[in-house]
């Protein structure tokens, strides 16, 4: 097997979940893309203002329940991590849950359901 660069160094295995969380959670803006251990780059001003602005946009509206005159019906969080797959932990800026599909908040780290929706 080729050993994968990181962010931890050489590795001779793919990383793992217990790779990831054994980072301090303080420390860790990470994600495992393609059993590769990757720091995500450090937000910027910008970057920081659009996420807000998002995730403002929207979850007002969406993560509410359905009816009335608003659309309702999404869990929506920011900056969670989402397992994929063993080898792939992503942490989307923001994502989206149907509540049709998923009775309750999803929870924990990192989450194992498949959102909706990514941005």
């Amino acid at each position: 097997m080729v050993a994968a660069v990181s962010s931890i160094g050489l590795r001779s295995s793919p990383a793992t979940l217990a790779d990831l969380l054994s980072i301090p959670p303080d420390q860790r803006f990470h994600e495992i893309i393609d059993g590769e251990l990757v720091q995500k780059a450090n937000p910027s001003g910008e970057h920081g203002d659009a996420q807000s602005a998002v995730a403002s946009l929207i979850k007002g509206p969406f993560q509410r329940r359905s009816g009335g005159t608003m659309p309702g019906g999404w869990w929506i969080a920011t900056g969670v991590e989402i397992l994929l797959a063993p080898d792939q932990i992503y942490r989307p800026d923001v994502v989206g849950w149907r509540r049709e599909r998923v009775a309750e908040r999803p929870t924990g780290t990192p989450v194992a359901i498949r959102p909706d929706w990514i941005c």
